[in-house]
């Protein structure tokens, strides 16, 4: 709940800022590959994740992505926005083997989990050489999913934070870009099983896009 009023806040000083700044809005389409990791955690407080963890394949996640951004000398900052389609049906639990199948199923047979993140971007240029940069950039936010796990409703707040690296190429009218992120999801539990136990969720990829 706090975590989503600073989000709106930072959204809302945001778009005031940028009424009176230079700004650039951002679209790019890419696609992540990473999987939901669940550590069971331990029944030893002493001890960690000994129970094993849950896990999907390594899976793709195709995505869109948007951006409007505010120029403050070499920094850029504004409010993003991601939409993604995780490929992923089940979890392998520790005790799944070649002798007997243990799944948890995430997601309709055939489906996927949808993903929709919002958050903030700050950006710095780091170097500039005519018409290319080289930006990295960091976003932090609040997402939201559709899943059938079945111990959703024991699922509290979700967080992501977002490492990027811009490779962006000046011309007159607009700015063409090539992205590389690696990304880190969290999921809070109101009631832990045991101790030690969370959910993460683990992505790298790669898109292109364009800034107006």
């Amino acid at each position: 709940m706090y975590l989503n009023r600073f989000l709106f806040l930072c959204f809302f000083l945001s778009s005031f800022c940028l009424a009176a700044q230079k700004s650039q809005f951002e679209i790019g389409l890419g696609s992540e590959f990473g999987w939901w990791v669940h550590e069971l955690g331990s029944e030893n407080p002493n001890a960690f994740s000994d129970l094993g963890v849950t896990k999907t394949h390594h899976t793709p996640a195709p995505f869109i992505s948007s951006s409007w951004l505010w120029k403050l000398n070499r920094w850029k900052i504004g409010p993003s926005v991601q939409g993604g389609l995780f490929f992923e049906t089940q979890m392998r639990t520790p005790s799944d083997s070649r002798d007997g199948w243990e799944r948890i199923r995430i997601a309709k047979r055939d489906g996927f989990v949808p993903i929709f993140r919002y958050g903030i971007h700050i950006e710095y240029q780091l170097i500039k050489r005519g018409r290319y940069t080289l930006a990295p950039a960091f976003r932090y936010g609040a997402f939201q999913w559709n899943t059938l796990h079945p111990r959703q409703d024991n699922f509290g707040y979700k967080h992501f934070s977002e490492i990027i690296f811009y490779h962006i190429w000046h011309f007159k009218k607009r700015d063409l870009f090539l992205r590389m992120n690696y990304d880190t999801l969290r999921v809070f539990l109101k009631e832990k099983n045991n101790p030690f136990e969370k959910h993460y969720l683990y992505f790298w990829g790669t898109s292109f896009g364009i800034r107006f």
